[in-house]
């Protein structure tokens, strides 16, 4: 008798959930929330990558971030398509990898960077726990594009090649 009392609350939830999140993707059409997310900017990023070099993005020209962690497997795709849209763009864009979770490890993280043969952009950790709420991540594997300026022009989670691509078109890059 509780469980039937409680599903209309949970059935609130959920709706309540799926009306508030944000969309998958933010690029296209031209609507008003899309007016909104056009004068949206990427949040300065200075962190030290598991490597000890110094991330600090947006630098001047396109790129996108990776929010995600290691243990989210099914991530690690979108990463090794963000590394063949590096290699096939015909200008330079930045690109890194974030763990938001602060209690993530950067071992799990060289693994599974290992385990794709390699990137030539930085994973880092987000110690401070802070980067998904100042970036709105409501998902693991959401990559935001953004153009030179800064300007987010596409949020996607677990981006395709494809989708990948047509950000950057967004962003100016042909």
């Amino acid at each position: 008798m509780l469980l039937l009392g409680l599903a209309p609350l949970v059935v609130l939830g959920v709706a309540f959930a799926l009306a508030s999140s944000p969309p998958a993707t933010t690029s296209g059409g031209g609507g008003a929330s899309e007016a909104a997310d056009a004068a949206a900017y990427a949040a300065p990023l200075r962190l030290t990558s598991i490597d000890g070099e110094r991330i600090s993005l947006p630098a001047g020209r396109p790129g996108m971030v990776m929010f995600s962690s290691s243990y989210c497997t099914t991530c690690f795709v979108s990463v090794n398509f963000m590394t063949r849209y590096r290699a096939e763009a015909r200008e330079p864009v930045d690109a890194a990898f974030i763990s938001v979770d602060p209690g993530d490890s950067p071992d799990a993280l060289a693994d599974r960077r290992a385990g794709l043969g390699g990137t030539a952009f930085p994973f880092a950790i987000d110690t401070t726990g802070t980067l998904a709420a100042r970036y709105g991540i409501a998902a693991l594997g959401t990559v935001i594009v953004y153009d030179a300026t800064g300007r987010i022009v596409a949020r996607v989670v677990e981006p395709s090649l494809q989708e990948l691509r047509a950000g950057f078109r967004e962003a100016g890059v042909r």
